[in-house]
């Protein structure tokens, strides 16, 4: 019932990552693994290397977040915003149901990310 909190956003990336690399979204909220690496949810590869996740994050909070590249060997790659990528890329939920602002990036996002609202799932 935690979902009724929760804005359902859809986070897309382009990356061309050598095969069996992975991407992982590791940030502030804890459906981003609260900063801890082994809890970061992986995004979903498709064609034209395009990546996906989606995930419910609290209304109105802004969440910090890197994203990390991992290797098949397991080792991590941070990539975070601003000129040496080093910096935590930024990004502001939607209020409510029916917030008046949509969910936005405030720094820029490494991989060229995109933030989409997407419906709410009942909760």
């Amino acid at each position: 019932a935690s979902g009724a909190m929760e804005a359902l956003v859809k986070l897309t990336a382009r990356a061309e990552l050598a095969f069996g690399e992975d991407l992982l979204i590791c940030g502030s909220a804890p459906a981003l693994g609260s900063w801890k690496s082994a809890d970061a949810p992986a995004m979903a590869w498709s064609e034209g290397g395009r990546w996906s996740l989606e995930v419910g994050l609290p209304f109105g909070v802004a969440v910090e977040f890197k994203v990390l590249v991992r290797q098949p060997s397991g080792s991590l790659r941070w990539v975070g915003a601003g000129p040496r990528a080093e910096g935590n890329a930024k990004l502001e939920i939607r209020l409510g149901r029916q917030g008046a602002r949509v969910s936005r990036f405030v720094s820029d996002a490494p991989f060229g990310l995109t933030v989409e609202d997407l419906e709410d799932k009942p909760a």
